[in-house]
C-alpha cells in the first residue's frame, strides 16, 4: 500500500506557502497609493491551500485569490515547490472592504485561552498591513469563533468579486456559508509543436505559424 507523502511541519509555513503559490512573502508590500492590505491564507487538512489578498486605496478596493490545484502539504520533502494554481480577482466597493474591518477588530481582541483543540480542520493565518505597522492572527477555524466570522465574511466578498469558476468553487469549498458552486468548462486541450530541419528553416516555419495564428 502506498503512503501519502506529507511535508515536514517545520517547512509548512505561511511564508513558504505564499512563495509556492507565486505570491512572494506572506505579508504583502503596501503600494504607495494604498492605505491598507489584508492577506488571508487558508490551509485545510484535506483540500488545496487558498490565499486572498485584499487591497484598499483612498478610492478603490480589490480582492485577488490564488488557489492551489493540488495540496502543497502532500509534496513532502523540504520547502514547498511552486505549484500550479487557479487565480482570479476583481474590484469591489470600498465600502465592502471597510465592512470587513469590524470583524477583523473583533477577532484580534484578547480572548480566553482555548479549552479544546481541533486536530483536523482549516488553519487560517491573516495579516493586516497599514502605514502604522502589521497585525497578524493565526488559528484553526472552529477554535476561534470571532476569527471564523471574519474569514467567512472575507470568503463571501471574494466569491462575489471573482468570476473564474474554479476559484469560486475553491472559495465555496472552504466557506462556512452556503455559497453555490459554478459550472466548470472543460479544460482546453494542450498541443505541442515540434519543428524539424535546419536552424533557418525552423525559424522561418515558426514565424509562418505565428502569422497564421495571428489572423
Amino acid at each position: 500500500m502506498s503512503r501519502l507523502r506529507r511535508m515536514h511541519p517545520a517547512n509548512y509555513t505561511s511564508e513558504n506557502l505564499c512563495r509556492a503559490l507565486g505570491l512572494g512573502p506572506f505579508v504583502p508590500a503596501l503600494a504607495a497609493d494604498e492605505r491598507e492590505v489584508l492577506r488571508l491564507l487558508l490551509a485545510p487538512s484535506f483540500q488545496p491551500e487558498l490565499c486572498l489578498t485584499l487591497r484598499r486605496s483612498a478610492t478603490r478596493a480589490r480582492i485577488d485569490v490564488v488557489a492551489a490545484r493540488s495540496q502543497i502539504w502532500h509534496q513532502g520533502g523540504l520547502a514547498p515547490a511552486p505549484v500550479a494554481t487557479h487565480a482570479g480577482g476583481g474590484d469591489i466597493d470600498p465600502a465592502a472592504f471597510d465592512a470587513l474591518l469590524p470583524a477583523w477588530h473583533a477577532a484580534t481582541r484578547p480572548r480566553p485561552s482555548d479549552k479544546f483543540v481541533i486536530l483536523d480542520g482549516v488553519r487560517a493565518h491573516a495579516a493586516r498591513r497599514t502605514p502604522d505597522g502589521t497585525a497578524e492572527l493565526q488559528a484553526k477555524l472552529g477554535e476561534h469563533a470571532a476569527f471564523e466570522r471574519f474569514v467567512d465574511a472575507a470568503l463571501a466578498a471574494a466569491w462575489h468579486a471573482v468570476a473564474e469558476p474554479r476559484v469560486r468553487n475553491a472559495i465555496a469549498d472552504l466557506s462556512g456559508r452556503d455559497l453555490p458552486h459554478a459550472e466548470v468548462p472543460p479544460d482546453k486541450p494542450a498541443f505541442m509543436t515540434a519543428v524539424l530541419g535546419a536552424g533557418d528553416e525552423a525559424v522561418a516555419l515558426l514565424e509562418a505559424l505565428a502569422r497564421l495564428h495571428a489572423r
